[in-house]
């Protein structure tokens, strides 16, 4: 049952952080205040869910971050129940 929350709380803030993106009333970011932000935050928790393929493409690894490709998380999802209370 967890799982399947979890899922749908990843899935909701994918979906959620496209639709955002889409309506540029986002609040962005740069890479050094990500990198900086996951260095001084220890409850900060960065999944990135893009394939290996993406990650060696031109944006590159974010250090720090988790990887769980989208297409297997359901699979793998329990790999963050460590997380869970941060």
């Amino acid at each position: 049952m967890y799982r399947f929350k979890v899922l749908y709380v990843l899935v909701f803030f994918v979906i959620f952080g496209f639709v955002s993106f889409a309506q540029d009333s986002t609040k962005s970011i740069t890479v050094e205040q990500l990198n900086q932000k996951i260095k001084s935050d220890t409850n900060l928790v960065v999944l990135d869910v893009r394939t290996v393929k993406e990650l060696t493409g031109p944006l590159g690894e974010i250090s720090g971050a988790i990887n769980i490709p989208i297409q297997v998380l359901a699979k793998r999802v329990h790999e963050l129940d460590k997380f869970k209370n941060k």
